[in-house]
């Protein structure tokens, strides 16, 4: 399961990154917010909620729910991966949906593709800073 959740990460940057353009592209350009446009934000919600599930899974599975607060507060590591990842990526799932609910109920097209950009640019800064990149961190 730890490897299907690193691997499919990649799939989530991809469609964060480019539904954060295409929108930005729209709110510049004041484009239409076309069906291409709402289902690209679908297929983007069904990866991130994907992920998140499997995230925490990951997060009980592994023990990290369980392990000792003040003992995990001590050590970089274990810090990362009991508080900051899971409390970012929380964030980050939130920013997400919410920027997906509040794009549905807007009816001006540049709005839309603005509420979209904000969102879901500020969600995939997170994404990519909480992200254990470095070796390791990985597994």
């Amino acid at each position: 399961m730890i490897h299907l959740h690193s691997l499919l990460r990649y799939a989530v940057l991809a469609l964060l990154l480019i539904t954060f353009i295409k929108s930005l592209v729209g709110w510049l350009k004041k484009n239409e917010y076309n069906a291409g446009d709402v289902k690209l934000a679908i297929v983007q919600m069904i990866f991130v909620q994907t992920q998140f599930l499997l995230g925490i899974a990951l997060y009980f599975t592994e023990g990290w729910a369980t392990a000792p607060f003040a003992e995990a507060m001590k050590n970089d590591s274990s810090r990362f991966w009991k508080v900051e990842h899971i409390a970012g990526m929380i964030l980050a799932v939130g920013l997400v949906e919410i920027g997906r609910i509040r794009t549905k109920k807007l009816k001006v097209d540049f709005k839309k593709h603005r509420n979209a950009a904000i969102f879901y640019g500020i969600a995939l800064i997170i994404i990519i800073k909480m992200i254990p990149w470095e070796a390791g961190r990985l597994f």
